[in-house]
């Protein structure tokens, strides 16, 4: 007795994450200086399409804190923390972290060189 299979994906694949650990450190950098606890524990990133942008392009994917350790994403209280004063500070934080990364990858063309080689390297590697 036999059988025939057919499959057909109906989404995108997600691929694993590509870390860019000089990246990462500009980005400590930058939370540091203005006043975001950064934390070096490696939560895994679940399911992510972040993971296929990693593969094209150096890609970070940082979070900064909107309320207690214990808040979990995508529930009601993470949503009522994201509508909070915290929140509103942490969404100003981040943009500001994001900012001066563009405008240091922007004037150090050596720091940016050595973030692209580096994902490149680790792409080669997959």
């Amino acid at each position: 007795m036999s059988c025939d299979f057919e499959f057909e994906p109906i989404q995108n694949g997600v691929n694993e994450f590509v870390k860019s650990p000089e990246l990462d450190l500009l980005f400590e950098q930058y939370a540091t200086e203005l006043g975001e606890e950064v934390s070096h524990d490696d939560f895994g990133y679940g399911s992510t399409d972040t993971g296929n942008v990693s593969h094209v392009v150096p890609t970070i994917h940082p979070h900064v804190k909107i309320g207690p350790r214990s808040l979990v994403g995508h529930t009601h209280r993470f949503r009522e923390a994201a509508a909070s004063p915290m929140g509103d500070k942490a969404l100003i934080r981040g943009a500001k972290i994001i900012a001066l990364m563009g405008a240091t990858l922007i004037q150090d063309r050596d720091l940016l060189a050595t973030i692209q080689k580096e994902h490149q390297i680790k792409r080669e590697k997959l």
